[in-house]
């Protein structure tokens, strides 16, 4: 190898998610759908917001509206009710939520997949039914090498997912950047665990101990919930920086590093050459990063 002095730096960039709104630097996808002032909603509604047992919502998206449905058409909400915002600034986001649908059903499709999305595993891009409905029976994975790419799915009526399934995200895959335009109305099944914002022409109905990383958003109809838990995931950087001198040739270098919860190993990024950073999402928690 060659003898000289020279300093590398590396900086590994490690996505940890808070409730403030820090974002990731990156390039503009032009499949993004903007929410406007309805980003800032986990649950917006027509008709009425109704719920059973006790939901839960954290996170950085945390508001709740209903329009043009009264007041007295939300019930249950127990501890929620205190996120429950105006009829004016419900009616705001309303309007933006209308615009971000038409937004993502008027995205030219990527690619048009069979009604079950079970089994497979989907990179970015926009996708649509070829039965005009989406259903989840089992595992859905959404991968992404790129923390900035976006997923929309397109379904003119239906979107269902069956008791315990779940959407997986690999990667750099982020809820915030995932998608769902439902023609109709969309039910989300028992203990299933759902990842991307619903934007709903009629209803939404969360079954029981549903999990959902995203957002709740119907136009006409009713957000129906049962004991469920609601994340918004907002992201910001913390970097680890390695720094090298002596007997090394040029970009000939690799680090690795193990990223820990506790005793529990997260993830093991490894990052060699040129590379400047990598950005890796991960849930709320508290993490350690060691070199190996």
């Amino acid at each position: 190898m060659k003898n000289f002095n020279k300093k590398v730096s590396l900086a590994l960039l490690v996505s940890l998610v808070v409730a403030l709104f820090v974002p990731i630097m990156g390039f503009a996808n032009e499949t993004n759908v903007d929410l406007g002032t309805a980003d800032s909603f986990a649950i917006l509604a027509g008709s009425a917001i109704t719920n059973t047992g006790t939901t839960t919502i954290s996170g950085s998206a945390i508001q709740i509206g209903l329009h043009p449905g009264p007041d007295s058409a939300i019930t249950g909400l127990g501890v929620l009710a205190t996120n429950v915002v105006t009829y004016a600034e419900a009616g705001a986001a309303k309007v933006d939520l209308l615009a971000a649908y038409n937004d993502a059903a008027g995205k030219s499709v990527t690619q048009t997949i069979g009604s079950d999305l079970a089994g497979q595993t989907l990179t970015p891009g926009v996708y649509n039914s070829a039965d005009g409905t989406f259903e989840n029976s089992g595992t859905l994975t959404l991968d992404s090498d790129d923390p900035n790419g976006v997923f929309v799915f397109q379904t003119a009526t239906t979107l269902i997912t069956a008791t315990d399934s779940e959407i997986v995200l690999t990667n750099e895959a982020r809820a915030d950047k995932v998608f769902w335009q439902v023609g109709s109305s969309a039910t989300l099944g028992i203990r299933s665990k759902f990842v991307g914002s619903i934007l709903a022409d009629t209803s939404i109905t969360a079954t029981t101990d549903a999990e959902i990383q995203g957002r709740l958003l119907a136009i006409e109809g009713a957000v129906t919930l049962d004991s469920n838990t609601i994340i918004n995931n907002l992201y910001r950087s913390i970097t680890v920086e390695k720094e090298v001198t002596g007997n090394m040739a040029d970009g000939d270098y690799e680090f690795t590093f193990e990223i820990y919860e506790g005793v529990n190993l997260v993830d093991t990024v490894t990052a060699s050459g040129n590379t400047d950073g990598l950005s890796i999402p991960l849930e709320p928690g508290t993490y350690t990063v060691t070199e190996i």
